[in-house]
């Protein structure tokens, strides 16, 4: 129940009345808690700022995608080392992408990955999550992430390390 001031629809000045219920029926993703919805676009922001991604699309951004996937695998909490990165590129590993992981830490032409990749590495579920969060079919995710994938992971990793700590703070690192 929602309660509104008011004096409409025979509510006296300074008294509460009940507000109608939203209407059950809404398009879209399902709502998260605000804290996550947040941390989410913090995080995809921070990544199309990485990427040098922002301005008119006809759908969520790569860096979105990207963002609203990590915060999925870290549960909302980043991941272990507080950030989900190394969790994604164990995935892309027992996956048999060792390779293609490699070329993105190290030195040298990145190696580019495919949507059908990211959908058999990935669990399904999570894939499915990130969809449903962002509006769009798992498989448009998982093409979105093959493509924004090879250079974010080449940007936070310019010493051929994966980052520790903060996955924020490492994108704001390289950013700066």
């Amino acid at each position: 129940m929602v309660r509104v001031w008011g004096s409409s629809h025979g509510a006296r000045p300074g008294r509460t009345r009940e507000a109608p219920a939203p209407s059950p029926a809404r398009s879209g993703p399902p709502a998260l808690p605000k804290g996550v919805i947040m941390a989410r676009n913090d995080l995809g922001s921070l990544l199309d700022g990485l990427l040098d991604q922002g301005g008119e699309s006809d759908g969520p951004s790569g860096g979105a995608l990207l963002g609203a996937l990590l915060m999925a695998l870290g549960d909302g909490s980043g991941g272990r080392d507080g950030n989900a990165l190394s969790v994604l590129l164990d995935m892309l590993t027992e996956a048999g992408l060792a390779e293609e992981k490699e070329s993105w830490i190290g030195a040298g032409e990145n190696r580019p990955v495919t949507g059908a990749q990211i959908l058999q590495a990935l669990p399904e579920d999570t894939l499915k999550q990130v969809a449903e969060q962002t509006g769009v079919t798992p498989d448009r995710a998982a093409t979105e992430i093959s493509q924004v994938l090879p250079l974010t992971v080449d940007r936070l990793t310019p010493d051929g390390r994966i980052p520790s700590g903060s996955l924020e703070d490492a994108i704001r690192r390289q950013s700066a």
